[in-house]
């Protein structure tokens, strides 16, 4: 199993440029997600898995932007890939030859992430009176 840690994890929240943007709104459409997420009660993290199924136009460029702390188990069309994450960005590098142009196309993967307070992820709150 392959972990890839994000070294910018700590920086502010890194968004879409409008060039971006632009760009994955003609690569990318019909987008569906399925979500897990696990919490357990006594951490400071949370884990869970993505499905994400989308049409894909154009293969070159294209990157999931992710504002985690790691992901594993990453896989293109039901094949274990090589991911590179950096600067809130998983890039599908030799993944690439996985993604199928003009066609639709399924990238899952397993994540932990920290909780955050500062309005960029997810806020864990422990009422003391409980």
């Amino acid at each position: 199993m392959s972990i890839c840690e994000d070294p910018s994890f700590s920086k502010q929240n890194i968004p879409l440029t409008e060039t971006e943007a632009s760009a994955r709104h003609l690569q990318v459409k019909d987008v569906s997600y399925e979500l897990q997420i696990a919490m357990p009660k006594d951490k400071e993290y949370y884990r869970g898995n993505v499905k994400i199924t989308f049409a894909l136009g154009q293969v070159q460029g294209l990157f999931l932007d992710f504002h985690g702390k790691q992901v594993s188990k990453f896989q293109i069309n039901g094949q274990t890939a090589k991911a590179v994450f950096l600067d809130h960005r998983i890039k599908f590098d030799e993944g690439e030859q996985l993604l199928k142009a003009d066609s639709m196309n399924e990238v899952q993967f397993e994540f932990q992430n920290t909780y955050v307070d500062n309005s960029a992820g997810l806020h864990k709150y422990v009422d003391l009176k409980d």
